[in-house]
């Protein structure tokens, strides 16, 4: 009902024959109305309302106007919404406004009862009306959400307006503890390593809470594991931070320290390319998180990493729900808008033989693509509307509330779980250096770098806020801060004193056993054959058709071939490779052969 353009007054006439339908049977109308008019409670029974337009008797005009309303803020509250921490732009819509619904600031104090519909019991004000939208859908949190299928608008419309996940105290000091991390770690980096690369998440902070929450919420409906894929913007704090990737190990890497590898001649990549995989613990369980590495080429990754979820999924025999398994894709603004990879991927998401039960995306909006404002660099409104085709949820959070960010992770969270489908969230932040550290961004931006000198940090922030509400002191944070500057020291410290190499996280746990290929590795034969017997048996299942199955006279010419093949024990290479499959499968091997003329 959401998106039909005939709920207008001009069709008031039509909807009040639906709602007499109503009265006789609910069952009758379709869900949608049905949830509008028992949320508006417009049963003759409660007639006699002070209600903004009149008697009561059935619907009223001004009515169906706040309704228009509320069904605007849902579809265009994002377009409104504070999400820019810099406030580069006034964000407008026209189509809030109450002129454009045939109200006006007379109407503010007189009551609606279709204020039910959000929350408020028995109706409200069209004041109290507007000031809860402007605060679900106007804010720092905004979302589309009204494009998407039926069930998905009613589930999402619940979460939103409800606002199912809140902080507690030990939550809010949770995320404290891990901005002071992540700020601490860019921070001493900056400030010991002057020039080097790394570049720095800075800005866009929020992410690394956002990932915390994630994990923790996860293991309590039983995930086993995350994997991520993400390119160099804070790929360093993502390793240490989220992945507890060692301190040593990390500062070993920017002090110079080569790699050192057994049997393999060849350069050590850059560290904001390494891949990475532990076992880490929340809540008392352990969770696998795997990193995959990283080429220089943006965005090629977010199908390798969609086969990874789906490998691990299969290894665990979740091939169904696919729950246990998630991946996670980073993205900056540009590349996600500007890669073709990033659409092909998405659009094969819902693919039988591809799905990985929803891939969650954050879109690290840093508002510029190294040098490129968005203007000059894409046709679109949001920098995620290619993701518009696949009708999912789309979060555009500002990246300076970070409680806002967490609550569009939760609710990214469950819908992947619900529906098995991919969501994103577009953190809207800045980029607090240049593309890397050793650009300056003033060259290209000039104005949006004259906001971002001076601008406080996530965690300054997020302290100030939290000692307002009289949970943690700004002198507390800042003691915490000074703390891990100082662990950090220490690290550093050992690295230097103990020569510490970096090290390759790869052929450990489920691959311990393996080793790197060398060149005498191709010269050895390898055995390949299968027992005759075994192919005999392969040979019969591949030319037999099912009992009742009546194949095309020409695939029943071609069957009988290659039974003849089987009996004169000489096949074609067709038939050669149709056994190959079948051996592997009567094996336990699974085989899967895609491509477009591959039914045939």
């Amino acid at each position: 009902m959401e998106k039909f353009t005939y709920l207008t007054a001009q069709n008031a006439g039509y909807i009040e024959d639906l709602f007499q339908t109503f009265l006789k049977n609910p069952d009758e109308v379709d869900p949608e109305w049905r949830m509008f008019f028992e949320g508006m409670e417009f049963a003759q029974k409660n007639g006699g309302t002070n209600s903004g337009g009149g008697s009561g008797q059935g619907l009223n005009q001004k009515e169906l106007n706040v309704y228009e309303l509320i069904r605007d803020y849902r579809r265009y509250g994002h377009l409104k919404a504070k999400i820019d921490p810099l406030k580069l732009k006034v964000r407008t819509c026209k189509e809030l406004d109450l002129e454009a619904h045939n109200l006006s600031e007379k109407d503010l104090d007189s009551v609606f009862e279709v204020g039910s519909l959000i929350g408020l019991k028995g109706g409200g004000t069209l004041r109290a009306i507007v000031e809860i939208l402007e605060r679900i859908y106007c804010g720092s949190f905004a979302v589309e959400y009204m494009d998407c299928d039926p069930d998905v608008v009613l589930w999402m419309r619940n979460q939103v307006e409800k606002r199912v996940h809140k902080l507690d105290t030990e939550g809010k000091k949770e995320v404290l503890e891990v901005l002071t991390k992540t700020e601490a770690l860019e921070r001493f980096i900056h400030t010991r390593f002057v020039g080097a690369k790394r570049f720095s998440i800075e800005g866009g902070d929020a992410l690394l809470p956002m990932m915390e929450h994630l994990l923790q919420i996860g293991v309590k409906d039983n995930l086993q594991e995350v994997v991520i894929g993400m390119a160099h913007r804070g790929r360093v704090n993502m390793l240490s931070t989220y992945c507890h990737k060692p301190l040593d190990l990390i500062f070993a890497e920017f002090e110079g320290a080569q790699y050192a590898v057994q049997g393999y001649n060849a350069d050590g990549d850059v560290k904001y390319h390494m891949g990475f995989s532990t076992d880490r613990e929340a809540k008392g369980k352990k969770v696998h998180l795997s990193m995959a590495f990283n080429p220089s080429h943006l965005e090629a990754v977010d199908p390798v990493v969609c086969g990874m979820a789906r490998a691990k999924q299969r290894l665990r025999k979740d091939n169904k729900e696919r729950k246990t398994v998630i991946p996670v894709q980073v993205h900056g603004d540009a590349a996600f808008i500007g890669q073709g990879v990033v659409a092909e991927t998405l659009q094969m998401s819902g693919l039988e033989g591809y799905t990985v039960g929803g891939s969650i995306h954050l879109v690290i909006n840093n508002q510029v693509g190294f040098t490129t404002s968005p203007e000059y660099s894409r046709t679109s409104t949001y920098c995620t509307d290619v993701a518009k085709m696949l009708r999912i949820p789309i979060f555009h959070v500002n990246g300076d509330d970070v409680e806002a960010c967490m609550h569009a992770m939760n609710i990214a969270y469950h819908f992947r779980q619900t529906f098995g489908r991919d969501v994103v969230i577009d953190i809207v932040c800045y980029r607090r250096y240049g593309h890397n550290e050793g650009d300056e961004p003033s060259y290209t931006q000039p104005v949006m770098y004259s906001h971002v000198k001076g601008h406080p940090t996530l965690r300054e922030i997020y302290a100030k806020q939290l000692d307002a509400e009289g949970v943690v002191t700004e002198a507390d944070a800042k003691k915490a801060f000074d703390a891990a500057m100082d662990g950090m020291q220490v690290h550093l410290d050992k690295a230097r004193k103990e020569q510490v190499s970096p090290k390759f996280f790869t052929l450990e746990g489920v691959w311990k056993g393996l080793r790197r290929a060398n060149y005498q590795d191709f010269w050895i034969p390898v055995n390949t054959s299968v027992d005759e017997a075994e192919l005999q048996k392969v040979g019969k299942v591949l030319t037999t058709c099912p009992e009742g199955f009546t194949p095309h006279p020409k695939l029943n010419k071609l069957l009988e071939g290659r039974a003849k093949m089987m009996e004169t024990r000489s096949v074609d290479w067709g038939m050669a490779e149709l056994l190959s499959y079948g051996s592997l499968i009567a094996e336990g091997i699974p085989v899967r052969i895609t491509g477009q003329d591959v039914g045939r």
